[in-house]
């Protein structure tokens, strides 16, 4: 329901600086699954979430990036801000959450060639 979610995503967007990474990571993936794009939310995570990016375990990062991309929401400092939070943890990732890391960037057209390195490395590790 259009009108429920954005009323939901007002409410929340001014408590977005004090929710921890993970329900930021859970709030855009929800979103996402739903298919509503909620811009000013979205910028709201993303302003959150970079300032507590190094607080963010391995699945946070790839849920949040899928959320994003998912939407199509190219915000480059959020992304920029998961990759550098992603590389030194990838061997915290799981082989799905490297593939949603990898599509991600990937559907966003961001040729991050490190973080790419790093995943193809990560993956191989763990097959």
């Amino acid at each position: 329901d259009g009108p429920l979610l954005s009323a939901l995503a007002e409410s929340a967007i001014p408590k977005l600086a004090n929710c921890t990474p993970h329900n930021l990571a859970i709030i855009a993936w929800a979103y996402a699954v739903l298919k509503c794009r909620h811009s000013p939310l979205f910028a709201a995570i993303s302003a959150a979430a970079i300032a507590k990016m190094h607080e963010f375990k391995a699945q946070d990062l790839a849920n949040t990036a899928w959320a994003f991309a998912s939407l199509g929401i190219l915000d480059r400092p959020m992304f920029a801000a998961i990759s550098a939070a992603a590389i030194p943890k990838l061997s915290q990732f799981s082989l799905q959450g490297c593939s949603n890391l990898a599509w991600a960037f990937a559907a966003m057209g961001i040729a991050d060639d490190p973080l790419f390195a790093a995943i193809s490395s990560a993956a191989r590790r763990k097959l």
